[in-house]
C-alpha cells in the first residue's frame, strides 16, 4: 500500500472518530447554554493522557 492510499485511510478515520465524539456531545439547556459553555466544552474534552 503506498503513502497516499494510508494517508488517505487514516484521515478517514480521524473524520469518523471526530464524528462520533461531535454526536454524542450533550448542549446545555435555557439559560445554562452561555453561562457554561466554556467549562462545558472543557468537561466533555477527553483528558489528555500527557497533560
Amino acid at each position: 500500500m503506498n503513502k497516499n492510499r494510508r494517508e488517505a485511510f487514516s484521515d478517514c478515520i480521524l473524520a469518523i472518530v471526530i464524528t462520533i465524539m461531535v454526536t454524542e456531545s450533550k448542549v446545555p439547556h435555557g439559560e445554562q447554554r452561555t453561562e457554561y459553555l466554556p467549562s462545558t466544552i472543557l468537561w466533555q474534552f477527553p483528558n489528555h493522557p500527557e497533560s
